[in-house]
């Protein structure tokens, strides 16, 4: 049977497509476009996407033809056209949407990851309403258009924008009823889903137009389980801190003593700071206490007096123990001082002459379990009250010294009221964990933020904050599910480092592949707790 053929140009591709005598003499546009995207995706030395298709056949010098057009009727044997394809297309068309969405539905397959999606709006520009659909997230698959006229006047109930894989589907569904689209539907089904998700969104006419009603969730991708849930009880191992203050409270100064140095040395101390300022610093390997105290200097000679050498010491039962190093500098204010890292500048005080001069001695504590940084707390293994001794050396080799004495209040730990008036949202849960050689208490804290529909679980070891929403319980749920495992560990929160950790596990009913309840783990280097709490309705 003879055949026509028609020469067809895509981008910088050329193909001739052979079209059978019948398909010639009976079809229409909408089924040559068939035909060349099969010929395309067989033939073409470009990759041509599964998505993709040809939506439009142009002549060589751009006049469009109609879809419905009989092709017998536009064309003849030969014809040298130029086709577009439905990704190009769309991007022509997606400067005309913005600022004019309706609805949308979007989800996540948790099998693949594919985050799948439909919109509706309307498109100010085109006046017409417009449909999308797609796959993947920065992805439209399908974009159509209708005027007002085409929905008044429309003949059925019926999908007009869809895509298909295996085991999901993403649809636009026109309803109808007295020719009229009345309502749309969104239908969209993942592979990791129970049944789809459906969304409809109600049309209301007027006299200028169409506008977007009321917006309903007809029924849920998941069916929640309707049993009631139970938690083992809590558990916790090792002592806990009993003598303690609230976080935020004001710890008063004592009363100032007279404390002034003895010696031979002409510069005379005498003690400013009522209470020495004390705090930790920690690193991976060592931590290390200082000792700050500023004091006023008087210069009892009449001439120059130079300080060569300090030093400082602890006493540790009947033993003067050598600080690790003492350095000399200023108080700025209460809680912080200018010193230097080493003592290594001689310090200089004019005949008779007076100044304020603080003293910093440090103390190695080795590795241990704390955290970065204390402030006004002396390590629970050092002596209490610690008494230091601050000795001096002029140029002259005279000598004198003063005794200081350092402690340190009850540790400040955080409560419910606390989190929840820093947060500003009510806590869900508040997990914790004592150390009672490092006086640290650890904490994980989840927030119910009804605003945003979630959980915000808070690490304060790591400074992490988790939001689970819906979504992540449900994809959580399902792999573990698929795996066998009642429990999955939500890692990006997790901190290990010796002695502290903190986990977060969301527990699952394997049968149901619902997540129901968190399981917190914490352990110090002198305690460790597990605690369980049922995840309310999001």
């Amino acid at each position: 049977m003879p055949s026509f053929r028609v020469r067809l140009s895509w981008n910088n591709e050329h193909i001739v497509v052979p079209v059978p005598e019948d398909l010639f003499a009976k079809g229409t546009i909408t089924e040559l476009l068939q035909l060349a995207t099969n010929r395309f995706r067989q033939y073409s030395s470009v990759k041509f996407d599964v998505d993709n298709s040809f939506v439009k056949i142009l002549t060589a010098d751009g006049f469009a033809f109609a879809q419905s057009d009989a092709l017998s009727a536009v064309l003849k044997d030969d014809d040298h056209l130029v086709v577009l394809d439905s990704a190009s297309w769309i991007e022509s068309q997606s400067k005309f949407l913005s600022g004019g969405l309706w609805a949308d539905a979007t989800a996540v397959d948790f099998e693949d990851n594919a985050r799948r999606w439909a919109r509706i709006g309307w498109s100010q520009k085109l006046s017409k309403l417009y449909c999308s659909v797609g796959r993947k997230y920065d992805t439209t698959n399908k974009l159509v258009f209708f005027t007002v006229e085409d929905l008044k006047t429309f003949p059925k109930s019926q999908t007009v924008a869809e895509v298909v894989g295996v085991d999901w589907f993403v649809r636009v569904v026109f309803c109808v009823s007295d020719s009229r689209v009345n309502a749309i539907e969104f239908h969209l089904k993942n592979k990791s889903d129970q049944r789809p998700l459906i969304k409809q969104l109600t049309l209301q006419y007027t006299a200028d137009g169409v506008s977007a009603g009321k917006e309903t969730v007809l029924q849920e991708p998941f069916i929640a389980p309707t049993k009631a849930y139970s938690v083992p009880q809590a558990a916790e191992i090792g002592p806990k801190i009993t003598d303690f203050l609230p976080y935020d409270a004001e710890i008063p100064a004592p009363a100032l003593v007279e404390n002034k140095s003895t010696g031979s040395c002409p510069i005379e101390l005498r003690q400013q700071d009522a209470q020495p300022f004390v705090e930790q610093n920690w690193s991976s390997s060592e931590g290390l206490q200082n000792i700050f105290v500023e004091f006023m200097a008087k210069n009892n000679s009449n001439t120059v007096a130079t300080i060569t050498e300090f030093k400082s010491e602890y006493l540790k039962g009947d033993v003067w123990v050598s600080c690790n190093y003492t350095s000399w500098g200023y108080k700025d204010s209460r809680f912080y001082y200018s010193v230097q890292n080493r003592c290594d500048d001689m310090y200089e005080l004019g005949a008779g002459a007076v100044s304020k001069l603080a003293l910093r001695a440090q103390i190695k504590l080795g590795a241990g379990p704390s955290l970065d940084h204390r402030a006004r707390r002396l390590y629970s293994t050092l002596p209490r009250p610690l008494k230091v001794r601050f000795t001096w050396t002029d140029a002259d080799k005279r000598t004198s010294s003063i005794e200081v004495l350092c402690n340190s209040a009850p540790p400040q730990l955080r409560d419910r009221e606390y989190f929840e008036k820093n947060k500003g949202l009510p806590a869900l849960f508040i997990a914790s964990c004592d150390d009672t050689v490092a006086e640290e208490r650890i904490h994980l804290v989840g927030f119910h933020n009804r605003e945003k529909q979630c959980i915000e679980v808070e690490n304060k070891l790591k400074s992490t904050t988790m939001h689970l929403y819906n979504e992540s319980i449900r994809k959580y749920a399902y792999l573990a599910a698929k795996e066998g495992k009642t429990e999955v560990e939500l890692e990006d929160i997790t901190y290990d480092q010796a002695p502290f950790g903190a986990k977060v596990f969301v527990l699952v009913d394997v049968a149901e592949k619902h997540g129901y309840a968190v399981k917190t783990v914490l352990k110090t280097s002198t305690s460790e707790s597990t605690n369980y709490f049922l995840l309310p309705v999001l």
